[in-house]
């Protein structure tokens, strides 16, 4: 019996190794492939890190356009709001303010009338009048403008000179632009 009870002792002591043995090496396997799962884990999050920071990147690229297009889509808008209500402030400042310019003519006499000294001559002076109308209404005093002086007798009166006088002088001392708001009558009144 003693045989017996040492045999079964062996088998149980023999499987009880055997089976601390299996489950090591299991804990050994399970340990093994927790760390290989671990790695894995790892480098999944990090693709995942790194395809996340890709797409952002690239949203971030694509929105960053969006809004370079935008922003000169808006200065564009501005530039031709800011055009358009120069133009539109221009027109209402054409309608409401302008220079009304007349040429005119003038005949004169300078000297005395004596018997014996005449020293009497005839003149004819051209120039122009100009005078501000806001709204179609005259403001201020009507401002002439000499511009020539002819002797009566050498100089043929001529409207189409006159003008033409005129409109040269005003050519040479209107600023740029400032044909928008000048009005130039074509007759020729007399002084």
């Amino acid at each position: 019996m003693e045989i017996i009870i040492a045999s079964i002792s062996s088998t149980l002591v023999l499987t009880t190794l055997v089976w601390i043995i299996f489950f090591k090496n299991i804990q050994t396997k399970l340990t093994h492939d927790k760390e290989k799962l671990s790695i894995e884990l790892a480098n999944v999050k990090s693709n995942i890190d790194y395809e996340v920071n890709k797409k952002l990147e690239e949203k971030v690229s694509v929105l960053n356009e969006q809004i370079l297009e935008l922003k000169n889509k808006c200065i564009v808008i501005e530039r031709e709001s800011f055009d358009r209500g120069k133009k539109d402030a221009s027109v209402e400042f054409e309608k409401d303010y302008f220079v009304n310019i007349t040429p005119y003519k003038e005949y004169f006499e300078e000297g005395n009338d004596f018997v014996i000294f005449n020293t009497k001559r005839k003149f004819t002076e051209v120039g122009f009048k100009r005078q501000l109308f806001v709204k179609g209404i005259p403001v201020f005093e009507p401002v002439y403008t000499f511009l020539e002086r002819h002797d009566f007798n050498d100089f043929k009166v001529n409207e189409e000179a006159i003008n033409r006088v005129v409109n040269n002088a005003i050519k040479a001392i209107a600023p740029p632009g400032a044909n928008t708001f000048i009005k130039v009558a074509e007759n020729v009144i007399e002084k």
